[in-house]
């Protein structure tokens, strides 16, 4: 299997399947543990999608769960991504969603809107310094719907023994807007060898182009489903990395197609060291650490003329409407989300976790790459990202394809920035319809 930016970030790569086990909470009826709904004996059913390595520490935290809490136990019903949703629309559509579930934005409201999710504010959770931006993303049409595992936004990865062989330092703070970006690759390029480029074009990265819109104070889409940005952002978006290409700045056209057809990681610019930039999912630091050879560092993205750029879709946790154990299930979230052994056996897999004081308790035994991400978001705890529509369910992965197509369209030649922008808002204007 190729070892593909979205393997690294869904969590797919080399995925052993597992069968899945039972769908419904079990209660030996003997009364209540102290809380509504609560039972002295339960077993919840954890539905989850991620790599093997994520099962392995899912389990983990269930032998934790059990232990902390005598009578109670969780267990795992675990898939690969491609398969996940459709075994969850099943599960729901015989009125068995599993007590606790994995959702991402989409599935969110979709399974909020039916009816099919608890609101956990009812739960009352102590989730002790968890960040009201992280919490909001959970939230769908004002109810609690989901807790997000925390923080997932674009940054900048640079390879720092090339920067630090031009002299040139990286820009650090929060201010510095996409032109002086630029600027920087201007003097980044003077001082880099024949052959080496600034930036890696992520022209088709349809995590970058969301954020590109919302440092515009626009979306993808609006809460009602509509296109949430005009033909002219998605023309100005193509037109800056067409810009940095035709100035010498970003690799030449022919090693960004092989990368856009093929999506592997080992064919990117910035992997093969050809560039000294990209920009990345922050979770995906680790992953892309560990397939380039030279030392990786990680700084702020550029900030957009209306707003800083980040934005966090929805990741985490859900719980099903018709769980008989809400108390098994509070203390199920207050651990996986405030317990410190819990967190550090957690670390980063899923996410950045969304409170400061469990990014500072990380930090200690953390492998060289895992430190690097942490200092970074405990130095920029200033940003705060935005929590974006989510994609409407007709237009499923034709955003991303339409991207794609279009940047592939401008790097060959056969078209211009605002040709390929007006066909890609034609394309996705067609599935809302």
């Amino acid at each position: 299997m190729a070892f593909t930016r979205r393997a690294l970030l869904m969590g797919i790569g080399g995925l052993a399947t597992a069968s899945l086990v039972g769908c419904t909470s079990t209660t030996s009826g003997k009364g209540s543990s102290g809380g509504s709904g609560g039972n002295k004996s339960a077993e919840l059913s954890v539905f989850y999608w991620g790599a093997a390595s994520r099962e392995a520490i899912t389990n983990k935290m269930f032998e934790r769960y059990a232990k902390k809490y005598p009578g109670l136990s969780a267990k795992g019903q675990f898939l690969s991504f491609d398969n996940y949703f459709n075994k969850l629309a099943t599960l729901a559509a015989s009125g068995s969603i599993p007590d606790i579930v994995q959702m991402n934005p989409n599935s969110l409201s979709q399974y909020g809107d039916s009816g099919q999710l608890l609101d956990l504010s009812t739960l009352k959770l102590d989730l002790g310094d968890y960040q009201h931006a992280a919490l909001a993303s959970g939230q769908v049409k004002g109810k609690q719907y989901g807790l997000a595992f925390g923080y997932q936004y674009v940054t900048m990865f640079y390879n720092s023994s090339l920067v630090k062989a031009a002299g040139v330092p990286v820009p650090t703070g929060l201010s510095h807007t996409w032109d002086d970006w630029t600027d920087y690759c201007e003097k980044l390029q003077a001082k880099l060898p024949s052959g080496v480029y600034a930036m890696t074009d992520v022209s088709s990265d349809s995590n970058a182009f969301e954020s590109w819109m919302t440092g515009r104070g626009k979306s993808l889409f609006t809460p009602n489903g509509k296109l949430g940005y005009a033909v002219d952002d998605a023309t100005a978006w193509f037109a800056y990395w067409t810009e940095l290409r035709e100035k010498g700045l970003s690799a030449p056209a022919a090693d960004t197609v092989t990368y856009i057809q093929t999506g592997a990681i080992t064919d990117s610019p910035f992997t093969k060291q050809k560039s000294v930039l990209t920009l990345g999912i922050n979770v995906g630091f680790e992953g892309d650490q560990t397939v380039n050879k030279a030392p990786l560092a990680i700084a702020p993205m550029p900030a957009g003329p209306s707003q800083r750029c980040e934005t966090n879709h929805f990741f985490g946790w859900s719980v099903s409407a018709t769980t008989k154990d809400t108390d098994a299930v509070k203390k199920f979230l207050e651990m996986w989300f405030t317990d410190p052994a819990v967190i550090k056996l957690l670390g980063t897999d899923r996410a950045l976790p969304a409170s400061q004081s469990q990014l500072k308790e990380l930090k200690a035994g953390a492998d060289p790459a895992a430190l690097k991400l942490l200092d970074f978001s405990i130095a920029n705890a200033g940003i705060k990202p935005v929590t974006p529509s989510s994609t409407p369910a007709s237009v499923g992965s034709e955003l991303v394809e339409a991207l794609q197509r279009a940047a592939e369209s401008i790097a060959t030649g056969k078209s211009t920035p605002a040709q390929a922008a007006q066909t890609m808002t034609a394309d996705v204007k067609q599935t809302l319809s």
